[in-house]
C-alpha cells in the first residue's frame, strides 16, 4: 500500500478555513479519498461542515510485488 496526504480545509467558527491533512495508507488515490469521506461521516471529523479537500498527494508508493516476501 502507498501512503497518501489528503490536504484540506475546515471552516472555523470566523467563517474562515483552515487547512488541516491526514495520512492514509491506501492502495491508490481513489481508497484514499473513501477512507477521508469515511472519516468525516463517521469518524473524527464528524460534526465538521463540509471539509473540503484541496489536494491529494502521493508521499510514499510501494510496489507490492517487490515488497512481498520471497519463497526460498
Amino acid at each position: 500500500m502507498s501512503v497518501y496526504q489528503i490536504q484540506y480545509e475546515l471552516e472555523d467558527t470566523d467563517n474562515h478555513y483552515v487547512k488541516h491533512s491526514r495520512y492514509y495508507h491506501a492502495k491508490d488515490e481513489n481508497t484514499a479519498k473513501e477512507m477521508f469521506k469515511e472519516t468525516c461521516s463517521a469518524g473524527t471529523l464528524t460534526g465538521y461542515a463540509h471539509p473540503k479537500i484541496t489536494e491529494v498527494v502521493l508521499l510514499n508508493e510501494v510496489n507490492a510485488e517487490a515488497d512481498a516476501p520471497q519463497a526460498t
